[in-house]
């Protein structure tokens, strides 16, 4: 195999499959297939891109032909799918058999090692759209991987050609990996719903997303170019204990089941704010008076 210009296929065409099938396209690798066994999934790709390479059937030809065979189904799908797989072609030697999941080592696809295949997991740290064409930033995710050694290997060299950057971790770092992904990017989805929730009907919807867009762009911003402590504002960082009463207050009255989420996400703010000693007590004992936590 060139391990700089492989062929791929890829099974399942959701956000990650259909994403990174545009992406290596775009990059000049061929991929023979691309299998989604939705309907709905189906046709709406089929309706945006004229992609030949797009089917329905998993096949053996289209599997024989690849030198990379991609799983991108969901995780509680990935055992399922490597053992039907698997039983496609005699022999997979001289294949590498790689899954995207941020938890499941590549151990899951043994299948296909018994059958001689190098196997690895390969993780884009990303957030997929449902539409492959709003993959704005995809030229610049890392990925981590994981797996035997020449999976790896064809897999660093395939980032190191599209500029991505790449990394190896071991099986027990996936969690932590995948974990970080979901608190900084997956909980953040939460705390947006959270925000419309206080906001109310204050605002149209539209108007909503305006009015944050811009503070969540600077501290994202910050966050990246300095980290968290320099993209931490707001009371917290001020060491405003009354703002915080007033804030705590208003939750229990209003929002009691954003109580503890405030307490416990300002306690953490509050380890990286650098305020006095003086007011980082008197913010621990308003936090200790709202709570609803108990004592451990």
């Amino acid at each position: 195999m060139n391990p700089t210009m492989p062929v791929f296929s890829i099974i399942g065409a959701g956000r990650s499959g259909a994403g990174l099938a545009r992406y290596f396209v775009e990059q000049g690798f061929e991929i023979t297939a691309l299998v989604e066994k939705n309907s709905e999934r189906f046709r709406y790709l089929s309706g945006r891109f004229n992609w030949r390479f797009l089917t329905r059937q998993l096949t053996s030809d289209k599997m024989a032909a690849a030198h990379i065979v991609l799983l991108t189904v969901q995780d509680d799908l990935i055992a399922e799918t490597a053992e039907q797989t698997a039983r496609l072609l005699p022999a997979w030697i001289n294949k590498v058999v790689a899954h995207t999941s941020g938890t499941l080592p590549c151990e899951v696809l043994k299948p296909f090692r018994r059958k001689g295949a190098a196997v690895a997991s390969v993780h884009p740290v990303y957030a997929f759209a449902l539409n492959p064409e709003d993959n704005r930033q995809i030229e610049n995710v890392w990925f981590d991987l994981e797996g035997d050694s020449p999976a790896v290997t064809v897999f660093e060299q395939i980032f190191r050609s599209t500029g991505n950057p790449a990394f190896r971790i071991g099986p027990e770092q996936k969690e932590a990996v995948h974990l970080a992904s979901v608190f900084s990017a997956n909980f953040l989805v939460a705390l947006a719903e959270m925000s419309r929730d206080l906001l109310g009907n204050i605002l149209p919807e539209n108007q909503e997303k305006q009015l944050l867009h811009p503070l969540l762009t600077a501290v994202i911003e910050q966050i990246s170019l300095h980290g968290a402590a320099d993209g931490l504002t707001g009371p917290i960082q001020r060491g405003d204990a009354k703002t915080v009463q007033a804030h705590l207050k208003f939750l229990k009255n209003y929002h009691p089941e954003m109580l503890d989420i405030y307490i416990e996400l300002s306690e953490k703010l509050l380890s990286l704010s650098g305020v006095s000693s003086k007011s980082r007590s008197a913010l621990q004992q308003i936090f200790k008076q709202f709570s609803n936590r108990s004592p451990e």
